[in-house]
C-alpha cells in the first residue's frame, strides 16, 4: 500500500526536522520541507501531498494563513495549522480558511498523529462530503437557532453567529477545528458522540453550563450518506417552554385547518392529507387549491425551526403562494418553477436574516392531467399510479429564502384516472419509518403499493396512523405532514 505524503511548511530547521522524523515514524512520507509562504503552491504542485502541516508564522511575503487560503482554493487539501500563537486575531484568520485542525506548540506525538489521521479520514470521504458541508454552512447562518456543524470526526467546521455568541466567542474568534466534545457536558474527548441520544448539556468557552440542552443529529448528503453532525441548542426555562407550548396549541390548530378537504383542489381532482405538529409549534403546511376552475396548485412546506417565528413565516408563505398564483401573467398561467422563484424573490426582499424553508410545489391541469413539479430541498415526491410501480420524483433544487436565484429544476408528468401524487415532510419520514429525507424510500414505496387501492382519504388516514402507532402526538420531535392529490378513478 502506497504511503501517504505530507508536506511540511516550517521555517525553523530543527523544528522541521523533528516533525519530519515524527511523521516518518508514523508511516508517512515527507517529500519536502518548505520554509516560506511563496513556495507552498509550487511545492504542492510538485509533490501532490495528501495533507499539509502549516506553521502560521513563516518567512516570506505571505504567512501560513494566506498560504493555506491559496492551497484550499487551488487544491482543496486538508491543512493542519501548527503555531505557538493563540490570540483572537490569529485564531480568527486561521479559522476563516477552514482548517482541519489547529495544534498549539508544543504538542505531543500522540496529539499530532491523531489529528493527522482524522484529517486524512475526512479527506478520503471524498469531494461530495466536503461540498455538502460547505453547502450546509449557508443554511446554518440563515438559521435563527444557535447551531454548530461538525465533520465525520466530530471536529467543528462551522458555527453560526448565534452559537458563537452563546458559547462566548467574541470578535473574529471561530470554533473551526475544535472538537465538538469540548462543548458537551460530561463527554470526554475520547468518547463517541451519538446523534439522536437525547438532551445534551452545553458548556461555553469558559466551561460554564450555558444551555438547558442541545440535540445532536446526523447530517446527510442527498444520496443518504452521512457527511457530518449538526448540533442545535436552546436555553429556555421550564416556565418559558410551557408558555411556548400553550401558545403553540392555538397556532397548530390554525395550521391544521389548512389541510385540504377532498374537493379543495377543484373539479377533476381529489385531495387528502394531514399535519401532526410537534408541541413547540409547527413550521409545516400542506395545501391544495383550485385556480380558475382549470388548474390545481398544491404544495408541502417546511420552515426551518419551530415555535412562533416558524409558524408566522409558514402562514405568510401560504398567503404569498395564493397571491402569486392568482396574479395575471402574459401568455398563460404561472408554471411551478415561476411560482417558486417569485416566492423566493418576494420572501428574501426584506432586511435581516429570516429562516429558510424547503418545499415541493406543483401545478396540475384539470383537463389533461398534466402536472409540473418543483422541489427545493424537500423530500422527494412520489407518483402512485393506479396500475404500475410507484416511483420517486426527484427534481433538484436548494432550500428557499436564502437569497439569489434558487435554481430549481422543473419536471413534468401525467395523472391518469386513479393516479395520485404524494408529498411528505422529513418529519413524517422520520416518525413513520425512521428515515432521513435523503434515505432510500423503499419501505414507504412498499407500504404505498400495499395501500394504493384505498380511497384517498383512507390512504391519508392509514399513513397518519403509522406515525401515531410509533409516537404519541406529544412525543413528536418534528412536524409530520403529508399531502395527497390525484384524479378520481371514475371517468373524467
Amino acid at each position: 500500500m502506497k504511503k501517504e505524503s505530507i508536506l511540511v511548511v516550517e521555517d525553523e530547521p530543527l523544528v522541521a526536522l523533528e516533525i519530519k522524523e515524527d511523521l516518518e515514524g508514523f508511516g508517512y512520507v515527507v517529500p519536502e520541507i518548505v520554509n516560506s509562504g511563496e513556495d507552498v503552491l509550487d511545492a504542492a504542485r510538485r509533490v501532490t501531498p495528501a495533507l499539509v502541516l502549516m506553521d502560521v508564522r513563516i518567512g516570506g511575503k505571505i504567512d501560513g494563513i494566506d498560504a493555506a487560503s491559496l492551497l484550499k482554493a487551488e487544491f482543496d487539501l486538508p491543512v493542519i495549522f501548527l503555531t505557538a500563537y493563540s490570540d483572537t486575531v490569529t485564531l480568527g484568520r486561521a479559522a476563516a480558511t477552514g482548517p482541519d485542525a489547529y495544534l498549539l506548540k508544543p504538542f505531543d506525538q500522540r496529539e499530532l498523529a491523531a489529528n493527522i489521521a482524522l484529517a486524512l479520514a475526512k479527506s478520503r470521504a471524498g469531494p461530495s462530503a466536503r461540498a455538502g458541508l460547505r453547502d450546509s454552512m449557508a443554511l446554518l447562518d440563515a438559521l435563527g437557532q444557535a447551531a454548530i456543524l461538525a465533520d465525520l470526526a466530530n471536529v467543528i467546521v462551522h458555527a453560526n453567529e448565534a452559537a458563537m455568541g452563546l458559547l462566548g466567542f467574541e470578535g473574529e474568534a471561530r470554533l473551526a477545528g475544535m472538537p465538538l466534545s469540548r462543548f458537551i457536558d460530561g463527554v470526554q474527548r475520547t468518547e463517541r458522540l451519538v446523534p439522536g441520544a437525547g438532551e445534551l448539556g452545553i458548556r461555553g468557552a469558559d466551561g460554564r453550563l450555558i444551555a438547558e440542552y442541545g440535540r445532536l443529529e446526523d447530517l446527510l448528503h442527498e444520496d443518504g450518506t452521512r457527511i457530518g453532525s449538526l448540533l442545535t441548542f436552546e436555553s429556555m426555562s421550564p416556565d418559558e417552554r410551557r408558555h411556548l407550548e400553550r401558545s403553540a396549541e392555538t397556532v397548530n390548530r390554525d395550521l391544521e385547518s389548512l389541510v385540504p378537504a377532498h374537493d379543495s383542489a377543484g373539479p377533476g381532482f381529489e385531495a387528502g392529507g394531514f399535519l401532526l405538529p410537534c408541541s413547540s409549534g409547527s413550521g409545516d403546511i400542506v395545501e391544495a387549491f383550485g385556480l380558475d376552475g382549470l388548474r390545481a396548485v398544491f404544495y408541502g412546506l417546511d420552515v426551518a425551526g419551530h415555535g412562533g417565528l416558524a409558524s408566522l413565516v409558514a402562514f405568510s408563505i401560504h398567503t404569498m403562494i395564493r397571491d402569486l398564483a392568482g396574479e395575471p401573467r402574459d401568455g398563460g398561467a404561472h408554471s411551478a418553477s415561476t411560482l417558486v422563484k417569485k416566492l423566493n424573490e418576494r420572501y428574501t426582499g426584506g432586511a435581516g436574516t429570516r429562516p429558510f424553508f424547503t418545499m415541493t410545489l406543483g401545478v396540475a391541469d384539470s383537463g389533461t392531467g398534466e402536472f409540473l413539479l418543483v422541489r427545493a430541498g424537500h423530500p422527494p415526491a412520489l407518483l402512485i399510479p393506479h396500475d404500475g410501480a410507484c416511483r420517486e420524483l426527484r427534481p433538484k433544487g436548494r432550500a428557499l429564502g436564502l437569497g439569489g436565484d434558487p435554481a430549481v429544476e422543473e419536471i413534468g408528468g401525467f395523472l391518469g384516472a386513479g393516479d395520485r401524487l404524494l408529498l411528505v415532510s422529513d418529519g413524517f419520514l422520520e416518525a413513520a419509518f425512521g428515515l432521513e429525507s435523503g434515505a432510500d424510500l423503499g419501505g414507504l414505496i412498499a407500504c404505498l403499493e400495499e395501500l394504493r387501492a384505498l380511497p384517498i382519504g383512507d390512504l391519508a388516514a392509514s399513513l397518519r396512523a403509522l406515525v401515531l402507532d410509533r409516537h404519541s402526538r406529544a412525543a413528536l420531535r418534528d412536524d409530520a405532514s403529508l399531502l395527497l392529490i390525484g384524479r378520481p378513478l371514475q371517468a373524467l
